[in-house]
């Protein structure tokens, strides 16, 4: 579960992030993050979290918004393979999302409630995905460059 993908198993703009992950088991890595973050969040005001560098660029809100959203694609694509579905899933838009999200009319709390809810579903989740999944194709040290390889 440690095997990093190969070029040619996802597309190259994914490795933009790939390359980022620390060497090392996947389930592990993800649920310290899962316990780090929410901290930093919680120490961000209702006001911070509408901050934005740029006019035309999300803000912390949208951004904590698209990972919740980007959180429950890859759980329920765990789900998909994990129970032998085999057929083709569909893209995922981010733009599309983000413009149907509604993330700045949500308080910075229910993004945070949000996100401590599906730490707690990616830990209880992948576990009993991961052993279908490993019989189906080799688990790489990133759930999306899996789950975007899988679903191509």
């Amino acid at each position: 579960m440690t095997k990093r993908p190969e070029h040619s198993e996802a597309a190259e703009y994914y490795f933009t992030y790939i390359d980022k992950v620390p060497h090392g088991h996947i389930c592990r890595i993800l649920q310290s993050q899962s316990v780090d973050i929410l901290p930093l969040l919680e120490g961000l005001s209702e006001s911070q979290s509408d901050y934005r560098y740029a006019a035309d660029k999300w803000s912390i809100r949208e951004v904590l918004a698209h990972l919740n959203d980007c959180e429950r694609l890859f759980v329920f694509r765990a789900f998909w393979f994990a129970r032998g579905f085999n057929s083709p899933l569909p893209s995922f838009d981010q733009n599309v999302a983000m413009l149907a999200a509604g993330a700045s009319q949500r308080s910075w709390a229910d993004h945070l409630a949000d996100t401590g809810d599906f730490a707690q579903a990616v830990d209880v989740a992948w576990p009993v995905a991961t052993a279908r999944m490993m019989s189906v194709v080799e688990i790489t040290p990133i759930t999306c460059s899996l789950l975007v390889t899988k679903s191509r």
